[in-house]
Order: C-alpha cells, then structure tokens, then sequence
C-alpha cells in the first residue's frame, strides 16, 4: 500500500513537472494610472521555453475593436527565469496599443509559434496571448475636445533658413516646424494649423515623420517636421502669425497648448536686374584700345624699316663714290663690301 501511494505520488510530481515544462505567454501593461482615449499603451508580451530557444517566436499583429495596434522595430529583450525548479528561457516584445474610445480592451487569444529544445531535441510549439485587460476612461474637467491626440513631453520648434527681416521682393523664406512628442506614435501626431501670411505666397511640403528619435535631453519620441517655403511679392512689412497647438498631457492629466510665437518680415525692393551693356561697352572699348595699340606697333616698326633701308641705301652710295676715288671697279667694290665665304 505504501509502494502504491509512494508510486502515485511519484507519478504526480513527474506529471506536473511535464506540464510545467511547456512553452508559455505572460503580458504586462506598462503604464500606470488612468488611460484616456489617444493615449498609447505599452503592453509586454513575454514568451517562455524550457530550455532554450531554436527559432524565436513570432509575435503576431492583432486587430482590437476601436483601436491602433503597432508592434514596433524595437529590439527584443532576453530573459533567464527559474519557475519550480525548471529554467526557462525568455523572448519580450513591446506592442503600442492606441485606444481611440473609452471602455474595456481585452487582448485576443492570438497564436505565438516557436520553437524550443525537448530532451534535446528541437521541437515546433505554440503558445497564446493571455487573455489581459485594461481599462480606457475619460478625462476628468470637460477635456474631451483634445483626445484626438493625447501624449507626454511635447515641444513645438521653428526655424528658417535666413533672416526674415532682410528679404527682398521674390526672395524664397523657408520655415520648419518641428513636433517632438513621447509615448506615442508619428503618424498620430496632427498637423500643425495652416496659417496665411499677408504678400507672401505658400508652398508646403509633406512631413517626414519619424518614431524612435532622439532629443537633445537624450528622451526618445516620435517627430513630425512640417517645411514650408514663403515667396515675398509685396515691398513692406508684414507678419508670420504665432501657431497654437492644442493636445492632451497624459501626464498631467489636462489639456494643454504649445505655442510658436509670431515671427516679423520685412521685404524691401529687388535690386535692378544687370542686363550686361556695362561690360560688353568695356569689353567694346578694351578690344578698340588693343587694336590701336597693334596699328601704332605695325606703323612704327614699319617707320623704322623704311629709314634702315635708307640708310643701307646711303650706305651704299657711300662706299661706290669712295672706291671710284680710289681707283676701284664698282663692281669689285660691291664684291669687296660682301661678305666672303668660309
């Protein structure tokens, strides 16, 4: 009787041991305190092995009623856990969950497959999305006209890529306005009130957004920069209105409003378009100049020819009177004057 309840129990332990030793999911909500509608969520997969991995899990995208669901490029998290004597190896995901409505939210039963090591031996498994739940409600103060977006740290820049107080007429002005938001999502991220600009004409870009930037304090955030360029038509001086951003601070819990302050533009006239007679005249005038220039050479080299050639000619004349003084043939003087070979 002993050796049967010994042998019973034995079998008991070994049978919860096995059924411990299977792959397994846990989820964990990340934020703390109320939700309210446009709030992202962090929700934490954690999936578990016996053993280790021998093909990493994958993590499915799942549809919830009345909200955005994201699994971000973010890089995944190992873990080593020890659970009733048996180690377990680790994988989490990071899913951005944005409830677009107040109410309750329930993860569905979706799939995760893997593969894991049994006895050795690689094996195919599979394991579930707990069944978790949180809770959306709204906020309190009357401050629904703002949960179309709803975030923590937000800023709002500007910038232009010359001074605005030294334009000219058709001179081009560019501004960038930068939105910088944490816990949420780029594409969530409205954009900024269009303003109209007196004398000015304007040519806006589409927005580069961008999730998982860096600020400057080194907090991580989404961004949506917005470039507009600005053409000046009217002499004068005239104004780039302030911008009012409303959103919602989750962390606060109110809504709030980042402001961009007016900017002044002064236009003064164009300079007069150069049309170049300028300097094809002195262009005109430095090719006359050099042409005279030529035609004074030429004319005293050829002076100079002439009165060498007569001289030559003296010359000559010279020397013929002086040999027929002296008794010579002239056609020996014009021998005796040339030059005798070597």
């Amino acid at each position: 009787m002993r050796l049967l309840c010994f042998t019973l129990a034995l079998w008991l332990i070994m049978g919860s041991t096995g059924f411990a030793a299977e792959p397994f999911a846990r989820a964990g909500i990340e934020n703390t305190g109320r939700i309210v509608p446009g709030q992202q969520v962090r929700i934490h997969v954690d999936v578990f092995v016996p053993d280790f991995f021998t093909s990493p899990p994958q993590f499915p995208l799942f549809d919830l009623p009345d909200a955005i669901v994201t699994l971000p490029e973010s890089r995944a998290l190992n873990m080593v856990e020890t659970i009733n004597g048996v180690q377990y190896a680790g994988i989490r995901r990071t899913y951005a969950v944005v409830p677009m409505s107040s109410g309750n939210f329930t993860l569905p039963p979706a799939a995760i497959t893997l593969g894991y090591s049994q006895n050795g031996k690689p094996v195919s498994g599979q394991t579930t999305l707990p069944a978790m739940q949180f809770t959306v409600t709204e906020p309190s103060g009357g401050a629904t006209a703002a949960l179309t977006f709803a975030a923590r740290g937000l800023t709002i820049t500007q910038s232009f890529d010359r001074d605005p107080s030294t334009l000219k007429v058709g001179d081009a002005l560019v501004r960038t306005i930068t939105v910088f938001a944490e816990e949420t999502q780029a594409m969530l991220i409205p954009a900024v009130p269009v303003t109209t600009v007196a004398g000015m004409k304007q040519y806006p870009k589409s927005p580069k957004i961008a999730d998982g930037v860096e600020a400057e304090d080194r907090t991580t955030g989404s961004t949506r920069p917005e470039t507009t360029t600005f053409i000046a038509e009217v002499v004068g001086t005239t104004e780039i209105p302030a911008v009012s951003y409303p959103w919602f601070d989750v962390e606060a819990q109110a809504n709030a409003v980042a402001v961009l302050p007016g900017t002044l533009v002064k236009v003064s006239k164009s300079a007069p378009a150069s049309t170049g007679l300028a300097s094809q005249i002195e262009e005109t005038d430095d090719r006359a100049w050099s042409s005279k220039t030529t035609l004074s050479v030429a004319a005293g080299l050829f002076a100079v020819l002439v009165v060498g050639c007569w001289l030559v000619v003296k010359k000559l004349a010279w020397v013929r009177r002086g040999g027929m003084a002296h008794g010579i043939p002239s056609g020996e003087v014009s021998s005796a004057c040339l030059p005798r070979s070597a």
